[in-house]
């Protein structure tokens, strides 16, 4: 209501200031006039809900006492007898490297040569390489040694010890690919620092603390110098440094969804790329089944819903393990119905969820751009 008065106020300002045509008074009031009987209709469906008791996006009002505090809780990947590690054949790529290889994937699914514009300093993104996962699996398959299972270890992630990534798969190709730092125990002061500072007085517990002092400050040069190497070695060819933007549960889902309702699927989500994602999913589930709204939040409707649906559309069985237990967490709140605004619009986009029941001034909103690009148009003529 207060997006259409706003939207009154601007017209009757227009109309007022510049004497707009009898034309554009009657598109623009005719707009109007449309919203309100949106307006009224969103009103009646929601009047019609509450009377056959149907929760919406706001379901059962205010609750009369509040809930307790959940903490997120996740299952430890280390104790698991069946560890969730990604397959080998992810590389990283970075700057016009990784323009080309975008280019060179959609020539291949339209077959027409795409060329990608903007700047490609700071542009980071992953390719599987199927060439470099048949080599690492001949070579752990000959070499099976204790190393193997100490580099998987490394990379190994877990969720009960930090939900966050830490960028361990960019760390350790940015770490294997340069150079390691020299050696450290070559950083000393010289003896002639120290002589002078021996010097300085003669007494014997001056000697001492200048002694002390000349240890504290190599320690804190060979710290110095370790930290400045190892973020040198993380750092990209082009200057910046790459991070994983990690976070949110709910904006992956929608691509899938896209990519399902659009028949690309295989075009935009290879193999690799799906078993990517689902490996993400199951990493970061919970042990009640659920997922949160973002990676650090205790499991909500919102995240389970969409996080449940996007692991069905990209292949995992209803009767997978997880699934079941996801399931359990969503039946045991209420069901799907429960959910965010947010979720109940891409499941309308799926077609599982009645867009009359979902909170529907989209539409409104969606009607209101229209109004306004009808005002800037004749606001130029």
């Amino acid at each position: 209501m207060l997006v259409l008065l706003h939207a009154l106020h601007a017209l009757i300002d227009y109309y007022q200031a510049y004497a707009a045509s009898a034309t554009f008074a009657i598109i623009a009031l005719s707009l109007l006039v449309f919203q309100f009987h949106l307006l009224f209709q969103v009103v009646s469906n929601h009047s019609c809900c509450r009377q056959c008791r149907r929760p919406t996006a706001y379901p059962g009002g205010p609750r009369s006492q509040r809930g307790e505090f959940r903490a997120p809780s996740w299952p430890s990947q280390r104790t698991q007898k069946t560890r969730l590690l990604l397959e080998k054949g992810w590389r990283y790529v970075e700057g016009a490297p990784s323009h080309d290889a975008t280019a060179q994937r959609f020539n291949n699914i339209i077959n027409k040569d795409v060329r990608l514009t903007g700047e490609t300093a700071g542009r980071q993104t992953w390719q599987f390489d199927s060439t470099i996962a048949t080599d690492d699996n001949n070579n752990d398959n000959d070499n099976n040694d204790d190393d193997d299972n100490n580099d998987d270890d490394a990379c190994l992630f877990d969720a009960a010890t930090n939900p966050n990534s830490s960028d361990l798969i960019y760390r350790r190709q940015q770490l294997q690919r340069r150079s390691t730092p020299s050696n450290v125990s070559s950083l000393s002061i010289s003896k002639k620092d120290t002589k002078k500072r021996n010097t300085s007085t003669k007494k014997k517990d001056t000697k001492k603390i200048n002694q002390k002092k000349t240890k504290e400050q190599i320690a804190a040069g060979k710290a110095a110098y370790l930290g400045t190497s190892f973020y040198s070695q993380l750092q990209c060819d082009d200057g910046h440094w790459g991070g994983d933007y990690g976070g949110p549960m709910f904006l992956m889902p929608g691509i899938v969804i896209v990519a399902y309702v659009t028949k690309t699927m295989n075009d935009l989500l290879p193999p690799p790329h799906r078993r990517a994602m689902i490996l993400y999913l199951r990493n970061h589930q919970q042990k009640d089944g659920g997922w949160g709204t973002h990676i650090e939040s205790p499991s909500t409707m919102f995240g389970s819903t969409l996080s449940y649906i996007t692991m069905r559309l990209l292949g995992v069985s209803s009767d997978d393990v997880a699934l079941v237990q996801a399931r359990v967490f969503m039946h045991s709140h209420g069901g799907a119905l429960y959910t965010s605004s947010w979720a109940k619009f891409w499941l309308s986009v799926l077609g599982v969820y009645e867009y009359v029941f979902f909170f529907d001034f989209l539409q409104i909103d969606c009607l209101l751009l229209v109004t306004i690009k009808i005002f800037f148009f004749f606001l130029k003529t």
